[in-house]
């Protein structure tokens, strides 16, 4: 927090909805409070704290004061902040999208949840209604088209189970596959895709 006019300062709480200065000693945050006064607070997350609750910010000052309060997260080094836009896929329930504009994209997620010892193929495809589009996926990774060596054949991708692991999750980038005829006429691409194992 930058105080721009006067001094104000930071409590924190997880369990207070209004958290209230006490005295109480950095030690606190083991319990998930911090309720000293701060021009900044870093949270980590380890065993004794978790960041999946509500975190209650108060902000306090014995006068007037004019204060920006900005967060800076930082990602661990194993997350992909890229890969949380990704809509998760269920199995054989398909997911209908039109695209309007040849700029527009989708992103989906597709992971194994069936156990290692069975011997299945992951099947990617589409079931276009109108005008075409193109997709293609890379395991674990964010997918780029010239790096990728899952790209779609006749609106269909096809993984063998001799080419992933069971803990792999492969993820998807839709885009319509335009011609300079629909940059002319402004024509939609309408879908459904699907993602399946057998």
């Amino acid at each position: 927090m930058e105080s721009i006019v006067g001094d104000a300062d930071l409590c924190i709480s997880t369990t207070a909805l209004f958290p209230k200065i006490d005295g109480s000693t950095p030690d606190t945050v083991k319990s998930q409070e911090l309720t000293q006064r701060f021009e900044s607070i870093t949270l980590y997350k380890s065993e004794n704290f978790t960041l999946t609750r509500p975190i209650y910010i108060g902000v306090y000052s014995s006068s007037m004061a004019v204060y920006e309060l900005s967060f800076t997260p930082t990602y661990s080094v194993q997350y992909q902040a890229k890969l949380s836009q990704f809509i998760p896929l269920n199995e054989s329930n398909p997911y209908s999208k039109t695209f309007y504009t040849e700029s527009e994209e989708i992103k989906f997620s597709y992971t194994p949840w069936w156990s290692a010892s069975e011997d299945r193929t992951i099947v990617l495809t589409a079931n276009v209604t109108f005008n075409n589009i193109f997709f293609y996926a890379k395991a674990n990774d964010f997918p780029q088209f010239y790096t990728t060596e899952y790209q779609d054949v006749s609106d269909i991708i096809a993984i063998p189970s001799s080419a992933y692991s069971i803990k792999d999750s492969f993820f998807i980038r839709v885009r319509p596959d335009f011609a300079l005829y629909d940059l002319i006429s402004q024509r939609e691409y309408i879908f459904d895709f699907i993602a399946f194992s057998q």
